[in-house]
């Protein structure tokens, strides 16, 4: 960040480089272990557990690292209506490839228009994003039979996930990573070659 005037420019600090930084590289070697462990304690449960699966990276890891210490785990999934916003075919490339039980639920525009109003309700702000439609509805549903969810919400701000960060290294190394432990357990160059989320020149560079 710097400071310019008619005068002077001065250099009040430096972003790190991801490549020359020792602590978060070394971070980045325990992430799979710590994925594991994470995920593992989180399914300690007294009561019916599944895994929310939107067929990205994040909610694939989750599942994947579940279904090695959960037997007969099942997924949940919400699919919209159309043909150019589905993401079916992610969801089933990694139901097919775990061997796990999936529940999809459709929703088209008019689930979306009429779930507008209580759903604002309930947040209590207008909605700023659509997927808000579609994570109201995969808890409204799969909450009839089970009642513990575990999904990949929240990764995207953790690491660096959305396309505004890919700009910079430093978020395309995160993706990377994020790509690579996800590809050493699941063949995702093909036919996840844009994973649905607008990835399609990134993971056929890191793959």
């Amino acid at each position: 960040g710097n400071h310019i005037n008619k005068k002077s420019e001065k250099n009040y600090y430096n972003l790190p480089k991801f490549q020359n930084n020792p602590i978060v590289l070394n971070k980045n070697l325990m992430l799979e272990t710590k994925l594991k462990e994470i995920i593992k304690s989180q399914l300690i449960s007294d009561v019916s557990l599944g895994t929310q699966l939107s067929g990205g990276i994040d909610s694939s890891l989750v599942t994947l690292f579940a279904s090695k210490e959960k037997n007969n785990l099942e997924t949940f999934s919400i699919n919209v209506n159309d043909d150019k916003l589905s993401e079916k075919k992610y969801i089933d490339f990694i139901n097919d490839f775990l061997k796990v039980k999936n529940n999809i639920f459709e929703i088209d525009d008019n689930c979306f228009i009429e779930a507008l109003d209580k759903v604002s309700f309930h947040l209590d702000h207008p909605i700023h994003h659509p997927n808000t439609i579609g994570l109201f509805f995969l808890s409204k549903y799969s909450s009839e039979k089970i009642k513990v969810l575990l999904s990949g919400e929240g990764a995207d701000e953790l690491f660096a996930g959305y396309s505004r960060y890919f700009r910079n290294t430093f978020g395309f190394e995160f993706l990377n990573k994020r790509l690579r432990l996800l590809n050493k357990f699941i063949p995702i160059k093909l036919p996840f070659n844009s994973l649905g989320k607008h990835y399609d020149k990134d993971v056929n560079y890191i793959l």
